[in-house]
């Protein structure tokens, strides 16, 4: 097979894990708002297809090299896709570190409702990030990339107003306001992880690096 059949194949499977990343981290934040024991262990026990996965990218990028000795933009893409694979098996650790937290005795989370939207933009900043790395559209990777600052701030306002609340009130507890902000972080990471996705894009269709330091 051509190394163009190769990449693709490539892509086939940068798809699919991003199909489960996604899954996961919508499964998690689930687990995570409603105490779900049950689910929050599907989480953990997924983690390892995902991981599956990202092994077998890994290998299909290194015997591309080694068999195709792929130059140019091809080279790119292949390193690329090997970052890009490492980037959404983090995003699934991710997500288990969010179901974990559902499983901790007599767990009854206060605080979490208001994550919808930023856990929705996170997601999505990863899910566009894919998209246009498989489409090779480094347009709209640097406009994804950008988002990540909107993210950012989201997270931010986030903490702030969960310390407005918490000052001289009766508010929740310190386990349930670590493990809200322990998850406004972990969806704060998986924004980081979607701009990674986009900067390597632009670098593979482009050969810019500014977006990657």
């Amino acid at each position: 097979m051509a190394v163009d059949g190769r990449i693709e194949d490539l892509h086939a499977s940068v798809r699919t894990m991003s199909e489960v990343a996604r899954e996961q981290l919508d499964l998690a934040l689930a687990a995570y708002r409603s105490a779900d024991g049950a689910l929050a262990r599907t989480v953990v026990d997924g983690d390892e297809a995902l991981d599956a996965l990202h092994r077998e990218v890994e290998r299909d990028c290194i015997n591309l090299i080694a068999r195709h000795h792929p130059v140019a933009t091809d080279l790119r893409f292949v390193v690329a896709t090997f970052k890009v694979a490492t980037d959404l098996e983090r995003v699934g650790d991710l997500a288990v570190k969010i179901a974990k937290r559902a499983l901790v005795e007599d767990w009854a989370p206060t605080l979490g409702d208001d994550l919808d939207d930023v856990a929705e933009l996170a997601a999505d900043i990863v899910e566009d990030a894919v998209h246009a790395y498989l489409d090779r559209d480094a347009d709209t990777a640097r406009e994804v990339a950008a988002r990540d600052d909107e993210l950012d701030a989201a997270c931010e306002a986030r903490t702030e107003a969960l310390f407005r609340e918490l000052v001289g009130s009766g508010g929740p507890s310190m386990t349930d306001v670590s493990s809200y902000l322990l998850t406004v972080r972990d969806l704060e990471r998986v924004g980081d992880h979607g701009e990674n996705v986009a900067a390597r894009t632009v670098y593979a269709v482009e050969n810019d690096a500014a977006l990657l330091y």
